[in-house]
């Protein structure tokens, strides 16, 4: 990888939707050389997708937390029953296996804390192996990609 693949990378992260004329223009190759390179980057899984952000605020979710997640056993077939579980949630927009005191960390949108609240007691408390959860409100997202 050289610095024009990282500029490539860079563009892209900034921008997914830009056409293919427009970012060979901005990294100085033709539109041919520019597609294949983007093309080996995701054939490398450097590049893995593209995707929309959403405000979620302006979709009525004014509710942002992070739940911090303990199990109270790790044989793979709780992990996997854990991780099937919780990423079919709606509500749950990122997951991280994390180190520390705690097993996972899930990013959650909810139009509220009462919908938060029930979430917990319904989706997340409720599964048999979780030990123990904290909850962490976001206050403000500065950034986002």
């Amino acid at each position: 990888m050289d610095n024009i693949d990282l500029k490539i990378i860079e563009i892209l992260k900034n921008n997914g939707r830009i056409s293919n004329k427009k970012l060979s223009e901005l990294i100085g190759l033709t539109p041919s050389s520019t597609l294949e390179r983007v093309k080996k980057l995701e054939d490398k899984n450097i590049i893995t997708g593209y995707s929309a952000n959403l405000n979620y605020n302006e979709l009525g979710f004014t509710t942002t937390a992070l739940i911090q997640i303990s199990l109270s056993k790790h044989n793979r077939e709780i992990i996997d029953n854990f991780i099937t579980h919780v990423i079919q949630l709606p509500q749950v927009t990122e997951l991280y296996h994390i180190s520390g005191q705690y097993d996972y960390m899930i990013k959650v949108y909810t139009k509220d804390n009462k919908e938060l609240q029930q979430f917990l007691i319904e989706h997340l408390t409720s599964f048999k192996y979780i030990n123990k959860t904290e909850t962490l409100l976001v206050f403000e997202e500065k950034k986002t990609l």
